[in-house]
């Protein structure tokens, strides 16, 4: 039975173009899924940049890593991906270290005002095309990799990166008394959790 409707599939060409659009249109569906996501993880950045102003730059004992180099690295990663993007090549070890985005929160505003402007301006349309990732993976030596990902597998990194490092800003934000959004940092993951578990609790 399903070899006979594939076959009556592939020697029609009303059928095979219903399924090609509709590919198209789930895989546009998928995009615009993908990328509101990543606007949504940006917001948090922004949000968490706007509440820490004050303590940017302030460390406590436990957490030696102010608020502004995890936005330093954030934003470092973001831009490896624009960069990976326009030029094939996503190199995770380009890295602003020392730079004014990690005592500025200004600066790293507009940084990310950058990024979200010109995500906003793709359109993505081979976002699965093969793009060579860089990374290094030892702490005992330099020694580089290279994968091959793509875009769409990339953004979904960056998403689950950018809110790690938004918790931990969060938390060293709290110690040092600054009270933030509960959302902030969430992953999605715990979201979905955290939504059940209330369902049921009024059950």
């Amino acid at each position: 039975m399903v070899g006979r409707a594939f076959f009556l599939i592939m020697f029609n060409p009303s059928a095979l173009k219903f399924i090609r659009e509709g590919f198209i249109y789930l895989t546009g569906v998928f995009r615009l899924m993908l990328f509101n996501a990543v606007l949504d993880v940006t917001a948090q950045v922004q949000t968490l940049i706007t509440g820490t102003r004050q303590i940017y730059c302030n460390t406590v004992e436990l957490a030696p890593s102010p608020v502004g180099k995890h936005i330093r690295h954030i934003l470092d990663h973001l831009r490896a991906f624009q960069l990976g993007v326009e030029n094939g090549i996503i190199d995770y070890n380009l890295r602003s270290r020392e730079s004014e985005i990690e005592r500025n929160p200004q600066i790293a505003e507009q940084s990310l005002l950058q990024f979200t402007v010109w995500l906003g301006s793709q359109s993505f349309e081979d976002s699965q095309a093969p793009v060579t990732v860089i990374s290094e993976i030892s702490t005992h030596h330099c020694e580089l990799v290279k994968v091959i990902s793509n875009a769409q597998r990339e953004l979904i990194y960056l998403i689950n990166h950018t809110l790690h490092h938004v918790a931990y800003a969060k938390l060293i934000a709290t110690l040092l008394g600054v009270s933030l959004p509960e959302h902030l940092g969430v992953a999605p993951a715990t979201a979905t959790h955290l939504r059940e578990a209330a369902l049921q609790c009024t059950q």
